[in-house]
C-alpha cells in the first residue's frame, strides 16, 4: 500500500518534525530558487500567486519557506503585500 501525503495537511511549523516529511526529503535531491510575490489582498495570498506562477515553470514543487515579508503603505493603509520565498523543488532523476 502506498501512502498519500500533503503538505497543505500538516502545519508548516511540524513540517521538519514530522517523520513522513524526513523521509520525503532524505530521498530526494532538491535545488532551491528563490522567487518574490505580491498581492494586493494578503501576504498569504501573496504567497499562493507565487507558488502558483512559480509551478507554471518549475516541476516538482516541494516545499517553500518564507524569508521576508513587507508591505507598501500608501495614504496610511496597506496598498501592496510583498514575500520573498526560497521554494525546494525536486530534481529529476
Amino acid at each position: 500500500m502506498v501512502a498519500t501525503w500533503r503538505c497543505d495537511r500538516i502545519k508548516p511549523a511540524a513540517l521538519f518534525a514530522c517523520d513522513v516529511w524526513r523521509t520525503v526529503l532524505a530521498n530526494h535531491t532538491y535545488s532551491i530558487t528563490e522567487i518574490a510575490g505580491s498581492s494586493e489582498v494578503s501576504h498569504a495570498d501573496a504567497i499562493e500567486k507565487a507558488v502558483a506562477r512559480a509551478s507554471q515553470t518549475l516541476r516538482h514543487l516541494a516545499w517553500l519557506e518564507v524569508k521576508e515579508q513587507r508591505a507598501e503603505i500608501e495614504n496610511g493603509k496597506i496598498r501592496h503585500y510583498q514575500v520573498v520565498l526560497k521554494i525546494g523543488f525536486r530534481m529529476e532523476d
